[in-house]
């Protein structure tokens, strides 16, 4: 699959490579530039011509948010929430599941990055007025990002106040629920895990812009489950929202690797190994991170 050529310059666009006054007027030499920055940022060959290798990477599923510009900083979004609790609601949720798979799967996304920062995430039912608020939408649905059907964007976020007017919803999480989403493993043909894709656009909510580190769950295009934070992620984060204590009160040096998955039973963990104090393996139990001693931990 890959991008027709006659869509390459709206894409370039809606991606943050281009300008959306030059879009219908493109030059022949701006949207060569706007082809180039987008080889670059991604490590193809930059021929500035939207060739088959560029537009085929342009198909990829991936995050509906821009791109910051290239020599951009990438920290994060320049803003970040004003308190500590943030309080979050589906308004819309998904038909594509069985009941409680969507709001379990944004629980434990949220839980990975409440266990790095200080930041702690609480539920309210139904409430259109939440901190972070989340719906799964079809087309043009209210604000400026229309979704476009099965794959390529998946979905989108939006930073945390104060916004410019017209960005659209403070901190809410849009995603297209004409994607196959999926909170099992292994996915299947076109599904699309939603904890990977919520852990991504949450990041957004909280402030972070994508990364081009391709480890980072920030990473703008998503191939497959990715049910952890990196390092780097979680060195971002911090410096928007602080740094927290893990559940022995020790300080949180920032270098844990997590993981997330479905276990037979079908159901949701969260693992994580820390090197504070020495290598301990460690379950995340209600947002607290406690020793797993039958996993191997010391």
């Amino acid at each position: 699959m890959m991008i027709d050529e006659t869509l390459v310059a709206g894409h370039l666009q809606r991606l943050g490579y281009l300008e959306q006054s030059d879009v219908a007027g493109a030059t022949h030499d701006g949207l060569e530039s706007a082809v180039r920055s987008f080889q670059r940022r991604f490590g193809l060959a930059e021929t500035g011509r939207a060739d088959d290798a560029t537009r085929t990477f342009m198909a990829r599923p991936r995050c509906g948010v821009a791109d910051p510009p290239v020599g951009a900083r990438v920290f994060g979004a320049g803003d970040a929430w004003q308190k500590q609790t943030l309080t979050w609601s589906i308004i819309e949720p998904s038909d594509k599941l069985p009941p409680h798979r969507d709001s379990n799967a944004l629980r434990w996304a949220l839980n990975l990055w409440e266990a790095v920062t200080s930041l702690d995430f609480k539920w309210v039912r139904d409430d259109a007025n939440a901190d972070i608020v989340v719906r799964f939408v079809t087309g043009a649905h209210g604000d400026h990002q229309a979704m476009d059907g099965p794959g390529n964007l998946l979905a989108h976020a939006f930073f945390p106040p104060p916004l410019v007017v017209g960005d659209g919803p403070a901190g809410d999480v849009h995603f297209d629920e004409t994607e196959a989403w999926t909170v099992r493993m292994p996915m299947a043909g076109n599904e699309q895990d939603l904890v990977t894709v919520a852990l991504h656009e949450i990041g957004h909510s909280l402030g972070l812009v994508h990364s081009f580190e391709p480890d980072d769950v920030m990473f703008p295009t998503i191939g497959g489950a990715h049910r952890y934070l990196s390092e780097n992620d979680v060195f971002r984060i911090q410096g928007l929202h602080g740094n927290p204590h893990d559940g022995q009160g020790e300080p949180f040096d920032g270098n844990r690797d997590s993981a997330l998955w479905f276990s037979d039973d079908d159901q949701l963990n969260v693992f994580a190994v820390t090197t504070v104090g020495g290598r301990h393996i460690r379950r995340l139990v209600d947002g607290a991170w406690q020793q797993w001693r039958e996993l191997g931990g010391e």
